[in-house]
């Protein structure tokens, strides 16, 4: 019951506030995994709140006030969005990898080659199906399907209510990259530097890119996920480039950066993704050429997220930057943990995951010229409301 009223006055507050309850249901926030999200970002970047475990965390999803998160620990965790409590876990006793949301369940891989759908609001099984290796991707679920590679060099394709197999395609190489939808095309990129795409409806196989030439896997593995604007694939690859291809395969152009990249994300305009070397970059989206870049403090390894004004990404050394995506200008940054989550935006609040703690950035900011807190000012209107359901709850209807 107290749970029940916490969650209500929470919700009552987010809708005084003005704030966006926008949610954040999979991996690079669309099927596209543009990375693109119109969510307000935090009027400030300090802790709001943080979670400590041991080991990394994924990057995580947020629906309902609820933030889900897999960890190292083995542990698929729900945590409050207002506060960071726990509001349930799963053991699963391996490395739990990033989740999805779709229709109230939780769908991820794991290291012990298991997918799993869980009930998002009770953290119960519903369902689990065992592949021949770890499933390190996140999945994308589309058309009530759960579409995911695995590293036994297989792609499958399940009934995402009942766990059933529908599809098994082989890709020939291992994959840890989550797919990319494109209207009617699926794009799966592997560790051998191929590209897989595939029709939406029948999985069957429209074509196949070698990206790169193939010598030491290091070299020229795909391990980054694509993103997709327009009409066109962003693929980053392990020879330091950055490839844009139509969706028929075509190269367009690449870019060669000065270290291998991260995911890219993209809002038609232009690409943007970081460098292990430290360095970001926005390129025109149609041409490839260089606009801006920004020399940051350490190693760029997780996918950043843009806004209708900003880029925002994080260093494994730990500094979140916020960027005008406009001309590259640093315009807000703060120092963390080790950060190696793409940065969620949701209820005008950034959540990001280090290695061993998963933050929420943002505060309820200040109001008027005299500096009062809107804090206070909302904990206020939740003590009044918390009186008046109390007083209701306590009403007796008459006989």
């Amino acid at each position: 019951m107290k749970k029940t009223i916490v969650v209500v006055l929470f919700g009552l507050l987010m809708t005084t506030g003005g704030a966006h309850a926008d949610e954040w249901l999979q991996y690079k926030f669309a099927p596209t995994r543009n990375g693109y999200s119109e969510a307000g970002m935090p009027e400030t970047l300090q802790i709001a709140w943080s979670f400590r475990k041991d080991g990394w965390f994924s990057s995580p999803v947020v629906e309902k006030l609820l933030v889900f998160v897999g960890s190292e620990d083995g542990k698929l965790r729900a945590l409050y969005a207002y506060n960071g409590k726990t509001a349930w876990e799963l053991e699963v006793g391996a490395e739990v990898y990033s989740p999805a949301l779709f229709a109230g369940r939780l769908y991820f891989g794991a290291a012990d080659g298991m997918i799993y759908c869980v009930d998002a609001e009770t953290g119960e099984n519903v369902w689990r199906y065992r592949t021949g290796d770890a499933v390190r991707a996140s999945p994308l679920v589309v058309d009530n399907r759960v579409i995911i590679p695995s590293t036994d060099n297989w792609l499958y394709v399940l009934d995402a209510s009942t766990g059933g197999l529908l599809w098994k395609l082989d890709l020939g190489s291992m994959s840890t990259s989550s797919p990319a939808l494109y209207e009617n095309t699926l794009f799966v990129p592997t560790w051998a530097g191929k590209v897989y795409a595939y029709d939406r409806s029948q999985f069957g196989l429209r074509w196949v890119k070698q990206l790169g030439e193939p010598g030491m896997l290091e070299n020229y593995a795909i391990v980054t996920t694509p993103a997709v604007g327009d009409g066109i694939l962003y693929v980053g690859s392990n020879d330091r480039r950055v490839y844009a291809l139509t969706v028929d395969g075509e190269v367009v152009w690449s870019f060669s950066a000065n270290e291998k990249p991260s995911d890219p994300v993209t809002d038609n305009q232009r690409v943007y993704f970081g460098t292990r070397s430290g360095t970001f970059y926005a390129l025109n989206a149609e041409t490839g050429e260089l606009v801006w870049s920004v020399d940051c403090d350490g190693p760029i390894l997780s996918s950043p997220t843009v806004t209708d004004q900003h880029v925002v990404f994080g260093t494994s050394k730990g500094k979140l930057y916020v960027v005008d995506k406009q001309n590259g200008q640093v315009i807000g940054s703060t120092k963390l943990d080790s950060i190696i989550s793409e940065p969620v935006l949701a209820y005008n609040k950034i959540f990001v995951a280090g290695d061993g703690v998963l933050y929420c950035l943002g505060s309820w900011g200040k109001t008027g010229e005299t500096g009062a807190e809107q804090g206070w000012i909302y904990l206020g209107i939740a003590a009044l409301l918390f009186l008046i359901l109390l007083g209701l709850s306590r009403v007796k209807p008459e006989r």
